[in-house]
């Protein structure tokens, strides 16, 4: 392919760019003063920019929004403006971001800080957390969430006291203050082969989709970035998803030979 590549953004750049939007919402923010301006990880949000760059994905899910609906928005618009003319995959949410959270205001929040471009492509969708029994298993799913095809899930949501509803008799104190989302597992038969799905902590709540996930993932927990990483592999569902393998692979070799 011949294509004109949006370079990955580096480090030091991405760190003042983070700064620059923090002080811009600080000063215009219509909400309460301090909230748009809250403090966020840089490596941890650099780390989700390039997973989402490096991979040449052009959906994204993420269970919890916040400072990372900025980061992997910025990374789904460089990658639109990097190869979007030249995709030609009939893909459900191409150049897409769906950012869901139990909470209408730190989505509010979150929206205020994004610039427009990417504001066009990120969709917002407020639903509850519910607690679910998931095969015996105690656990929380956002109620309504709308299909969507995402080649990389960042779960970091909902938080357990976002939780409602009871099961087995009793509520939210079930989970014993830890997070245990299976709104992935809900999603597994719909994901297509070279999918990911980021977990930014919430270590028990990876090991417990490593114990439920039916489908041929490889997975690797990160003890000192606090994350885990999982990834399909398995051969293309069909044409469609060859196709955006394909594509997504080729991509990925353009970028990093310019790294």
């Amino acid at each position: 392919m011949n294509l004109t590549l949006v370079p990955i953004c580096g480090r030091g750049e991405f760190e003042s760019w983070l700064q620059e939007q923090r002080t811009t919402a600080g000063q215009t923010s219509t909400l309460e003063p301090g909230d748009s301006a809250i403090a966020y990880d840089v490596e941890d949000l650099y780390f989700l920019y390039c997973m989402v760059r490096q991979t040449a994905a052009v959906s994204v899910l993420e269970y919890g929004s916040g400072w990372s609906t900025l980061a992997l928005g910025r990374a789904i618009l460089e990658n639109r403006d990097s190869f979007g003319r030249d995709f030609q995959v009939a893909h459900p949410n191409p150049f897409e971001l769906l950012s869901v959270d139990a909470s209408e205001y730190w989505q509010m929040v979150a929206t205020e800080r994004l610039p427009k471009k990417q504001l066009e492509l990120t969709t917002m969708f407020h639903a509850q957390a519910q607690l679910v029994n998931y095969q015996g298993q105690v656990a929380s799913v956002f109620e309504g969430v709308p299909a969507f095809t995402p080649d990389l899930v960042y779960l970091d949501a909902p938080d357990p006291e976002q939780v409602v509803g009871s099961v087995f008799g009793r509520g939210a104190e079930l989970l014993n203050q830890i997070p245990n989302s299976a709104d992935v597992l809900l999603r597994e038969h719909s994901l297509w082969p070279e999918s990911l799905v980021v977990t930014d902590g919430r270590t028990a709540n990876a090991r417990f989709l490593q114990s439920n996930l039916r489908r041929n993932w490889q997975w690797l927990h990160d003890p000192y970035g606090d994350r885990t990483v999982f990834r399909l592999e398995e051969p293309s569902l069909g044409w469609k998803s060859l196709s955006h393998t394909h594509f997504r692979s080729s991509v990925a070799r353009e970028l990093r030979a310019m790294s």
